[in-house]
């Protein structure tokens, strides 16, 4: 699809996702869920939605790229999947704001939350299958 943001620098084709329903391709993971395509999409179809439905079921079946699996583990450690540096602190401090966002990180008690509901859901054993 033209809106596609992700289609002109991999091969994900949605149209060909959504038909095959297959989880074990790359291009699975290439969406970056805009929704452009949903948006767009004369049918109607819930593109992104069955994207994400897909992923789910490849991250159950261990098939996560590695990408993927180090996003999930810096968040199940710090609450954010974002790399955070003092330089980012800076810019946010010069137009008056925070240093530090206003993410589970920042709240200790939040962060532990997380982490217990993250455990209690699997998705801390999901993030560890297909591991080498």
């Amino acid at each position: 699809m033209s809106s596609c943001p992700s289609g002109e620098y991999t091969a994900l084709n949605t149209r060909k996702v959504v038909v095959e329903g297959k989880f074990d391709s790359d291009g699975l993971w290439a969406c970056v869920t805009c929704y452009q395509c949903q948006e767009r999409c004369p049918r109607g179809i819930a593109i992104v939605d069955h994207i994400i439905s897909l992923r789910n079921e490849a991250a159950k079946a261990g098939k996560m790229l590695e990408k993927h699996r180090a996003v999930a583990l810096k968040f199940l450690e710090k609450g954010e999947s974002v790399p955070w540096d003092d330089k980012s602190g800076e810019m946010r401090k010069a137009i008056g704001m925070e240093m530090k966002p206003p993410t589970v990180a920042k709240y200790k008690d939040a962060l532990e939350e997380v982490r217990l509901l993250m455990k209690l859901t699997g998705f801390e054993e999901l993030i560890d299958l297909g591991k080498e």
